[in-house]
């Protein structure tokens, strides 16, 4: 069952996001180091289950426009903390064109990323000045991954790791490691890493492996 049709399943009938009691096969537990990490995310579905929050919207949809959320009353909004700054909103959905939207006050047009199967460098988009008034690098990416902009699982779930920052010149870098969970025959714990670099001067994001 592929992801769209995992997460519809699940918002429209309740199917439980989590993996069986008695799975067809268990693999080895992942090799990777998650012994060391700055921050911990569980990424699943149910964290929205009946909210609106809908990920059928953009599943297919690469490019996630940067919108004026003032004034416009065709916009469905979020109080999940993880999906603000403050009181200010940062995503919504367009319940006209059943889009997925970012805020223009903080963000540049973005490309959704799906990072269990990046195979080469990805620019993701921009950030501009004032997010950074409001939030941190760290608080930035960590929002990207909760909304599922930066999408780490597929089918179940994913553990998330950030195991590494820095800052050189003009950029910030974070290190992931990852587990991606996941069952098609059998029930599957695979290991994958991802780094991202934000341009401290122009706000652009790239992804790579």
């Amino acid at each position: 069952m592929n992801r769209f049709l995992y997460i519809l399943c699940t918002l429209l009938i309740g199917c439980s996001g989590k993996r069986s009691e008695k799975p067809v096969q268990q693999t080895e537990k992942s090799s990777i180091d998650t012994s060391t990490y700055a921050l911990r995310l569980k990424i699943d579905p149910d964290r929205y289950r009946n909210s609106g929050y809908a990920f059928v919207f953009y599943e297919a949809q690469q490019l996630i426009p940067s919108i004026d959320f003032k004034g416009n009353n065709k916009l469905l909004f979020f109080d999940f903390p993880e999906l603000k700054t403050g009181n200010n909103h940062l995503v919504c959905i367009d319940t006209a064109s059943k889009k997925l939207c970012v805020n223009k006050t903080y963000f540049t047009d973005l490309a959704a990323v799906d990072v269990t199967r990046i195979g080469e460098q990805h620019t993701l988009g921009g950030i501009k000045p004032a997010l950074l008034e409001k939030m941190t690098y760290r608080e930035v990416l960590s929002f990207l991954i909760k909304a599922e902009i930066i999408q780490t699982y597929q089918h179940l779930y994913a553990d998330v790791y950030l195991v590494k920052e820095e800052q050189y010149g003009d950029n910030y870098e974070a290190k992931f490691n990852a587990v991606h969970h996941y069952c098609t025959n059998e029930c599957i714990d695979e290991p994958y890493k991802f780094t991202v670099v934000i341009n401290k001067k122009t706000g652009v994001i790239a992804m790579r492996p």
